[in-house]
């Protein structure tokens, strides 16, 4: 390798000489390039004065290079690459660090680098993270809430190139990030979620999730790929680009059948990687500890700040999540079953917590409708997830906990919506496609019969989906309605903490489509009508719950838990405003029975329609209270998680009254104000949402004077009440105090 250094470019030679160490394993080939790079290189003159030259010349080549030119350029870049390509890579990698616009120019530049060359450069890569010599790079930028701009520009920049060379040696990376996990350094998950998204087209961002994306989530395969990677019938029928001698929508479909094609074998490439490095489900387990670990690492303990610890839970969910959708859409369902442990070793030997455990599981604990029974039959470890809680239940049921985490968005929701506007799109460009005139003119007999078949094709698939989804939500209705009668508590009373404690708190903040779940499965419980379950009692619970859960989540999971509130409030809201509804849905149901026994009644009497408004109402009232005290809160993490919850649920379910409206304005016009110690995020967040306030003002309801007097006449007896124990508790401490002076004077 070293000898090579010295002679003329010679791309056969380069060839021949990773043919002859490519079947040595990567720690032995990176092992004689870190010896030329660091050692041979710096010990003979002529290869000090090789160094030098080559790098000045690397850099005047990049200097030169463009978007526009670098297909000429590259050339060059692969002539100098085939002796030195240590050197190259080296310049190479420094200028993507420094420079954003230098990623795409470095990337295109590669079209010439032999095999030898890619090999080094994935041992470049990783010595750039730190490597063998562990070099602590600044990771986070003096905000430690983001990642430092050269780890984002090689992050990028790597991931665009295993996407373009999928057969690089990808192993190392993995297990440099696998390493410095378990030495609680987690900035390096920015590379496996990069990796994940640019190869096999799975990304997930909680700050972005939107309800199309949610709702494809909820769908089959082939309804994702469809919104991960729509056909391109937009662009069918481009002419001008085309007859300017631009990309018209021929050359666009090829590139959009290309990438199809480039996305599926970088799949492969990078299971191969995960699979044959055996780092596919540690990777997995280790990512699961340390999401709820992170916060009690050296490092968070160190900088003793709540923003970071913050953003060190956020980079380990959001790995979470991307990393494990990404094992159950590619991974066949038996090799899974032989390589991960049972829930309850999960949870007692690995330490993980239920529900990342189940989350991890979910692809083995699903139930194909009523045909499939489960990999994993999950009745049998419930007992024992139960009893490994540190607080273990008092009340329970397994069979209600069993069900609840074995089941998945798409068994009891199917987006119809999103299947219909897909299907329509398709057939709209079929119809199109007969009048050839519009199209590209540069397209061929050939090509339009290729893309009218690909877009039968998808739209058959989309049409047979969709049969599937919802007869496999039939299924699923009739297997619930059979196992509901095992459901029933003991103690109707006690049930919903247990419920809110550790089947709907512990999954909504996982992800917005756990989040849209758990509001769901409310409703199927209140459907089924199960014996001695009362989900009005767990609606109350929710949402008397909310203040004192706004202080204790990050700031992805407030937004997971204002997603949750917001879809529950609606169907909430639904019943009080809709008096066929509730009758229909609600009315003489197990679920809506006045357990708390009004003046006069017993404790089986059904909820009234007037009871159910009266105390959807006081739901608002309270929650509007909750947000308010968040607000005045002299803590920052506690204002800014309230501030996204509102985002969430202002304009679609809260608030819905005058009242509680202006209340919830006026807090949140403080924050508007530039004199407040909160930065200016919180600035931003507030003008938004009080110009999102100020749009649905008019379409308040106007609670009547008698309700607002009865309020003020409730809260002024609170405030009485207050006042005469903060009295009460003044003298108790004076007395006290006075008989400890006393006895002092006479000692």
């Amino acid at each position: 390798v070293s000898a090579l250094t010295l002679l003329p470019c010679n791309a056969a030679l380069s060839s021949e000489l990773w043919e002859a160490i490519r079947t040595l394993p990567y720690l032995e080939r990176y092992w004689l390039y870190a010896e030329l790079h660091w050692k041979v290189y710096a010990q003979h003159p002529q290869l000090v004065l090789e160094r030098a030259q080559v790098k000045e010349e690397m850099r005047k080549l990049l200097k030169g290079m463009t978007k526009e030119n670098v297909t000429k350029k590259r050339r060059a870049v692969g002539k100098l690459s085939h002796a030195n390509p240590i050197l190259v890579v080296e310049v190479m990698l420094d200028q993507i660090q420094e420079y954003e616009s230098m990623i795409e120019v470095c990337r295109e530049g590669l079209g010439y680098f032999s095999s030898l060359s890619l090999d080094v450069l994935s041992f470049m890569v990783v010595e750039e993270l730190g490597g063998s010599l562990m070099i602590d790079k600044p990771m986070l930028q003096d905000d430690c809430a983001n990642l430092s701009r050269w780890l984002l520009n090689l992050s990028t920049f790597v991931s665009d190139v295993y996407l373009k060379h999928p057969r690089t040696e990808m192993k190392a990376l993995l297990q440099h990030v696998f390493n410095r996990l378990n030495k609680d350094s987690f900035a390096e998950l920015l590379l496996l979620r990069d990796l994940v998204w640019k190869m096999a087209g799975i990304k997930y961002d909680a700050s972005t999730v939107s309800h199309e994306e949610i709702a494809s989530r909820a769908g089959g395969e082939r309804l994702r790929l469809t919104n991960e990677n729509p056909w391109p019938v937009e662009v069918l029928f481009e002419q001008g680009n085309a007859e300017m001698g631009r990309g018209g929508g021929a050359a666009k479909i090829k590139q959009y059948f290309n990438g199809t094609k480039e996305r599926r074998e970088a799949s492969e490439a990078l299971l191969d990687a995960l699979e044959s490095s055996n780092l596919l489900v540690p990777l997995l387990l280790s990512i699961g500890q340390q999401t709820w670990g992170s916060m009690f690492t050296k490092e968070a303990a160190k900088m003793e700040r709540v923003k970071y610890s913050s953003w060190l839970h956020r980079q380990c969910q959001e790995t979470l999540l991307v990393y494990a959708d990404f094992i159950a859409r590619r991974l066949p369902l038996e090799k899974l079953e032989k390589l991960m442990p049972s829930p309850t070793d999960l949870v007692q030997k690995l330490q993980l917590d239920p529900s990342i455990a189940l989350f991890v599981l979910r692809p083995l604990l699903r139930r194909e409708g009523g045909d499939k029974p489960a990999v994993i039959d999950l009745h049998k470890h419930a007992k024992d997830l139960l009893i490994a809680l540190p607080n273990p239940p008092k009340v329970s049921s397994t069979s209600l906990y069993s069900s609840f985490w074995s089941l998945q968005l798409n068994d009891i929701w199917v987006p119809t919506d999103a299947y219909d506007s897909h299907i329509q799109r398709l057939k709209k460009a079929l119809k199109d496609l007969e009048d050839t005139d519009r199209v590209d003119p540069k397209a061929k007999d050939k090509d339009i019969r290729k893309w009218r078949e690909g877009i039968k094709n998808d739209l058959e698939k989309l049409e047979g989906e969709l049969k599937k989804q919802l007869e496999c939500k039939k299924q699923v209705e009739v297997l619930l309605e059979k196992e509901k009668g095992g459901w029933s508590p003991v103690n109707a009373k006690s049930f919903p903490l247990f419920m809110l404690q550790n089947c709907i708190l512990p999954r909504c903040v996982l992800s917005a489509e756990d989040a849209v779940y758990c509001a769901k499965f409310l409703q199927v419980l209140q459907s089924l009508r199960t014996p001695k379950v009362s989900t009005i009692l767990i609606y109350n619970l929710v949402v008397t719950s909310v203040g004192p859960m706004v202080f204790s989540r990050t700031e992805h999971e407030a937004k997971h838990l204002g997603k949750f509130l917001a879809d529950t409030l609606q169907v909430l809201n639904e019943w009080a405003r809709n008096e066929t509804l509730f009758k229909k849905e609600c009315k003489d149901t197990p679920g809506f029975m006045n357990i708390q026994g009004a003046k006069g009644s017993s404790k089986d009497t059904p909820l009234s329609m007037q009871q159910y408004t009266a105390c959807n109402r006081n739901w608002h009232k309270q929650l509007s209270k909750a947000f308010c005290n968040c607000l005045d809160s002299d803590e920052g993490t506690e204002v800014h998680n309230a501030l996204t919850m509102l985002s969430e649920l202002v304009g679609t379910a809260f608030p819905i009254h005058d009242a509680y409206h202006s209340d919830v304005k006026a807090h949140v016009a403080k924050l508007c104000e530039k004199d407040h110690a909160f930065g200016n995020s919180i600035t931003v967040m507030a003008k938004s949402i009080i110009a999102r306030l100020s749009q649905c003002e008019d379409a308040m309801l106007k609670l009547s004077l008698k309700t607002k007097k009865v309020e003020n006449k409730a809260e002024g007896s609170e405030k009485g009440e207050s006042k005469s124990e903060k009295k009460v508790e003044g003298k108790r401490v004076k007395e006290e105090e006075d008989k400890g002076g006393g006895k002092d004077k006479g000692g």
